[in-house]
């Protein structure tokens, strides 16, 4: 088994179009990637697998031993593929940051996963949308894990705080049998604008997919989160975690559904928003059943901000904006 460290020497340092005003982008993004949660110094090492861009401007690019990386202009947008050979754990997560600091324009980028059988790797990705005014972003994912492969995937959005962004994220995954694929989306910081996030999962025998995600809505974000798992193969596993924090005019609508096509395939599908002022939130569970012997359950509960709790908060000193962002986060958490 091919095993990588922190160690490996980096195969490839690619930067494009590196000039006063690319660097300056770069020293921009790199401040909100951190802002986002992210640590710049960790993004920067030449021995870790990773991508910069903003818009369609590849700005830095890394990959290490057993991990392949390319960015491929596209008729409309760009094209990043990112494989790992069989066989290979990847010790330290790849990191992608990518993003546009423009205020209007649009970003269209399609990403391809293929791992290997038998590897196993982390990626943390995150997107970064800060000065969004008039934003249309469009994310076409596919994410092929391979036999006995693993895949974790964490997923942060930052979309800036007025709400100008159309962000349309569509996500594939095909998982071989005994593949994983386990996957974390966040959103939980500034406003999430009109946001519409789609999973559509094929797992195959002794597959599994877990999918969780978090999402805070304000002022009057519209949020559409659509979850579709075919759990094909015998034995096949299925988790959806779906939590949706909206306030102010918020909307959100969350419509999940898991099919059991065969003898062992089972899951569970948990969908729980909670509001307060004037939004609204939708929890639809779908569950179908194609086998005797396929089991499937689901909850799905809209509950309001506890007042008591509220109450309290402000009695301590705290405004009751921010007490009320306070138990949302914890909500959310």
């Amino acid at each position: 088994m091919n095993t990588l460290t922190t160690l490996a020497p980096p195969i490839s340092q690619v930067s494009n179009g590196v000039d006063e005003h690319s660097e300056q982008t770069y020293q921009a993004l790199l401040e909100a990637y951190e802002q986002a949660g992210g640590i710049a110094a960790v993004l920067q090492s030449p021995y870790l697998a990773s991508l910069i861009m903003n818009g369609e401007q590849v700005l830095e690019m890394h990959s290490v031993p057993g991990v392949h990386l390319t960015v491929e202009r596209q008729r409309i947008g760009v094209a990043v593929h990112i494989s790992v050979d069989p066989y290979t754990v990847v010790d330290q997560p790849l990191y992608l940051c990518l993003g546009m600091l423009d205020a209007e324009g649009v970003q269209y980028i399609t990403t391809r996963y293929d791992i290997g059988a038998h590897a196993r790797v982390a990626a943390l990705v995150y997107w970064l949308f800060p000065h969004a005014q008039k934003v249309d972003h469009i994310a076409d994912s596919s994410m092929h894990i391979g036999p006995d492969a693993t895949l974790i995937y964490t997923e942060t959005h930052y979309h800036g705080s007025t709400g100008g962004i159309r962000a349309v994220p569509q996500i594939q995954i095909h998982v071989a049998e005994r593949g994983q694929y386990v996957g974390t989306f966040s959103l939980n910081q500034g406003n999430a604008g009109h946001f519409k996030l789609e999973y559509h999962a094929n797992v195959g025998n002794q597959g599994l997919v877990n999918l969780t995600t978090r999402i805070y809505g304000t002022d009057h974000d519209d949020i559409r989160v659509q979850k579709n798992v075919h759990l094909n193969g015998s034995g096949a596993r299925g988790m959806l975690n779906t939590h949706i924090a909206a306030r102010d005019h918020a909307h959100s609508r969350v419509y999940t559904t898991m099919v059991g096509h065969a003898a062992g395939a089972c899951g569970h599908i948990d969908c729980t928003s909670i509001i307060h002022g004037q939004a609204m939130a939708e929890n639809v569970p779908r569950v179908v059943i194609h086998h005797s012997q396929a089991r499937i359950t689901q909850t799905a509960t809209v509950g309001r901000v506890n007042q008591c709790e509220l109450e309290r908060l402000v009695a301590q000193g705290l405004d009751a904006d921010t007490a009320l962002d306070m138990l949302m986060q914890e909500m959310l958490a």
